[in-house]
């Protein structure tokens, strides 16, 4: 019996400057993915789990407490999470009484998130330790990324006029 013979794409030698570690306009936004995931780590062990929240969890506690309430496939569609995921947090956050799951009046298959007293709480004693923290990580520039990059990435994360999320 024959062996099949797999294609492959050629190797593509690394460029100089992805062995050094500097960054050029064709990597500049893996450089801006390495440190948003530099700074979520940061933010998740110096602030988050001390208050047994992950970045996650926080994101949507505070989505739910922007929005008053807010459906879970419109805090998917905001945060770029899998619903699945929010789901799954949202249960965890409900277990500790941070949000409540409020079914749907009008169909009792979706719920709605709303949030909870102790939420709020949370949320405002953890506002002031991220912005501090926040501040102390990006106090100059990001090292390789340029910052109109950044305000660029800033621009990107804010829902247009054309693909508005949730109800206008």
């Amino acid at each position: 019996m024959s062996e099949l013979a797999i294609d492959q794409p050629p190797a593509v030698p690394l460029s100089d400057t992805a062995m050094s570690g500097r960054s050029d306009d064709c990597d500049a936004v893996s450089v801006l993915c390495r440190a948003a995931h530099q700074v979520r780590r940061h933010l998740e062990h110096t602030v988050l789990h001390p208050a047994g929240l992950n970045w996650t969890s926080y994101d949507v506690l505070h989505l739910v407490i922007a929005h008053r309430q807010i459906e879970p496939q419109t805090i998917a569609a905001i945060s770029g999470l899998a619903k699945a995921t929010v789901t799954l947090a949202a249960k965890t956050l409900a277990t500790r009484q941070l949000i409540r799951r409020v079914p749907d009046p009008g169909d009792h298959r979706h719920r709605f998130l709303r949030p909870t007293v102790s939420g709020w709480q949370v949320l405002h004693e953890l506002r002031p330790r991220i912005r501090a923290a926040q501040q102390l990580l990006l106090a100059g520039t990001v090292e390789g990324v340029p910052p109109a990059l950044l305000h660029t990435a800033a621009t990107l994360t804010r829902p247009t006029t054309d693909h508005q999320i949730g109800p206008s």
